[in-house]
């Protein structure tokens, strides 16, 4: 066999695969010479067009995918969590200084009125207001004194507090219910 010009017979006898990809390469290159697809500088390959729609198809989906992967991620992660595990979750975004051992209601009062609780010394009058001084002739303009508090102190009653945990635990594990994809069925004691 002759390429070019040299004798490299041995070379593709040695070789068979060598051969056929050499004699596929000239083909496909006399081939695009008759349909005058050949350039010097570049060879631009000519697909079918349902291969094409194929591929353009096929990277909008995966662009689409990925844009949506920052929104679909915690959805995906808390719906393969259990309820319970969400509940602790979603307290511990609520309340800071919340650990697993304080899942009881009493604990959860405590949290509650922590956020209630009053930042500086003062009164409160008999219609509302709020005053920042304890000193004689607080609450003149509205009705009196009604009770004095310091920094520190809860603005809510301990029942109060309680209603409002409970409240916002029933919110939680409603929550949590509905986000997790794992049912958890009851266990008879």
């Amino acid at each position: 066999m002759l390429i070019n010009g040299n004798n490299s017979s041995f070379l593709f006898e040695l070789f068979p695969f060598i051969n056929t990809i050499f004699t596929s390469s000239l083909s496909f290159k006399d081939s695009i010479k008759e349909k005058k697809l050949w350039s010097k500088e570049r060879v631009v390959p000519q697909f079918p067009e349902k291969i094409e729609n194929f591929f353009s198809v096929t990277a909008f989906i995966i662009g689409v995918f990925i844009s949506l992967l920052p929104v679909l991620h915690p959805i995906i992660i808390d719906g393969f969590t259990s309820s319970d595990r969400l509940v602790i979750k979603y307290l511990k975004k609520e309340f800071t200084s919340f650990n697993q051992s304080q899942l009881n209601i009493d604990s959860l009062t405590l949290l509650v009125a922590s956020l209630y609780l009053y930042p500086f010394n003062g009164a409160v009058c008999n219609d509302g207001w709020i005053s920042h001084s304890q000193g004689r002739g607080t609450c003149s303009h509205h009705g009196g004194v009604n009770y004095y508090f310091y920094r520190g102190e809860c603005m809510k009653s301990r029942s109060e507090c309680e209603k409002e945990a409970i409240e916002l635990l029933e919110k939680i594990k409603n929550k949590a219910r509905r986000r997790s994809w794992i049912k958890e069925y009851e266990r008879e004691h």
